[in-house]
């Protein structure tokens, strides 16, 4: 029973449902959309294929073969192909690497201690989930180190009041 509690807590913090269910359904859309769009190509080769075909008929083949073709129109497709599915990949990545290259430069900073950084996210950004989390993790810091600066500032001085004030001072919260 302890084991099976482990085993869904894991996959409770491990998974989000959501978020994975939205990236599959637009791997899936990605994908469905190429092949339409591969499909849309063999059919105007096979039209390019069948109107050449006419136009230079062979009485010795009477059937239309996609490779009738001039190579040149389907590299013409091939290219223009490449650059839309290239242009829809960066799209897509951008919306999952420049939310991931905000995290990790806001994080950098708060590991150097400024903990006054907060992580801002475009609206339809990915991973916003995780900039809410961290932006709560960063503000309760900075509140109990800035409470802990109270308190210190409060004491008397001593040696412990300007060592726990040199351990606070590395931490920005302004």
């Amino acid at each position: 029973t302890n084991f099976m509690n482990m085993k869904v807590k894991r996959r409770q913090l491990l998974v989000n449902k959501r978020l994975q269910s939205f990236f599959a359904l637009q791997i899936a859309l990605f994908f469905t959309f190429c092949l339409c769009i591969m499909a849309i190509d063999y059919f105007i080769l096979t039209e390019l294929s069948n109107a050449r075909s006419l136009a230079f008929s062979d009485p010795i083949r009477q059937d239309p073969s996609i490779f009738d073709i001039p190579i040149g129109y389907a590299m013409m497709l091939f290219a223009l192909n490449g650059a839309f599915f290239y242009l829809l990949s960066v799209i897509f990545s951008h919306r999952i690497a420049g939310p991931m290259m905000n995290i990790t430069r806001s994080l950098n900073a708060i590991h150097t201690g400024d903990l006054s950084t907060m992580i801002h996210l475009r609206k339809a950004d990915y991973l916003k989930e995780i900039e809410g989390n961290i932006n709560q993790v960063t503000t309760g810091f900075r509140q109990t180190v800035n409470t802990l600066n109270e308190v210190i500032n409060e004491l008397d001085d001593s040696d412990e009041k300007q060592k726990l004030q040199a351990i606070l001072q590395h931490y920005k919260t302004e």
